[in-house]
């Protein structure tokens, strides 16, 4: 009796999370379709599509102004070395690979945020970029890729007259 009692209960509880996720995973697949279809302008590659293990490897911040396109990521202890940056015609692709943080082999994990291995991140830009004149740095720990708008992309302001038919 006490085992049929347990099976009910595991199964109550089951049947309680699938409905409380169920919900919440329609409303992830939304909050996506609606940045995918009403936000268009910078479309970046999300954390789970694409990106090793599903999680989000780098966060960035991409602000656009009249002259160029500012990039910046978080790499906390990584060097020029591990960071791959590549342009291909309006993508933008960072890739590279952050080392495991070694731990005592006798400690026990409490808690862990910090990702290691390889990332790759892809970002559409909302430009066409100026492409001999990018320029990367890395400093404490931050990666900041400056894009100078092509001339052709730059806004061109034009005062339009009306005529009456």
């Amino acid at each position: 009796m006490d085992d049929l009692i347990k099976t009910s209960r595991d199964n109550a509880e089951a049947f309680a999370q699938r409905a409380i996720l169920t919900p919440l995973h329609r409303l992830h697949e939304e909050v996506d379709r609606l940045f995918h279809d009403y936000a268009p302008k910078v479309r970046v590659t999300m954390p789970w599509r694409g990106s090793v293990n599903g999680k989000h490897p780098i966060p960035i911040d991409a602000m656009l102004t009249d002259s160029h396109l500012d990039i910046c990521a978080d790499v906390p202890g990584m060097a020029l070395d591990d960071i791959d940056i590549t342009l291909s015609g309006q993508r933008l692709i960072l890739r590279g690979h952050r080392e495991e943080i070694l731990h005592d082999s006798d400690a026990e994990i409490l808690h862990q945020e910090c990702d290691s291995g390889a990332f790759y991140r892809e970002l559409d830009l909302p430009i066409e970029p100026d492409e001999a004149k990018i320029e990367a740095t890395l400093q404490q720990g931050v990666l900041r890729i400056l894009i100078p708008k092509s001339k052709a992309t730059k806004k061109q302001e034009r005062k339009i007259s009306v005529k009456k038919d």
